[in-house]
């Protein structure tokens, strides 16, 4: 069986998984786990392939610091320029 380390192994991994469940070597029960364990493995090398791709830890454009967070200039209730009574 492919280790579960980079992006081609885990879709060998996938594949032998399947061949063997068709062919009757894994249970549904084994073969699902393994499975699952395929998926969260994928999820991981999909995440660091997309770090690798853009150089961040979070390519979310609002986690990047320095990102202004929109804030409404006058928000309606301001009391702005608006001399208090005394």
């Amino acid at each position: 069986m492919p280790v579960l380390a980079g992006y081609e192994n885990v879709r060998n991994f996938i594949a032998c998984v399947a061949h063997g469940m068709l062919i009757g070597v894994f249970d549904e029960s084994d073969g699902t786990k393994l499975l699952y364990a395929a998926q969260v493995a994928l999820t991981i090398a999909n995440q660091e392939r997309k770090t690798r791709d853009t150089g961040s830890e979070d390519p979310s454009p609002s986690s990047k610091p320095g990102t202004p967070h929109p804030t409404p200039s006058n928000p309606p209730d301001s009391q702005q320029g608006v001399a208090s009574k005394g």
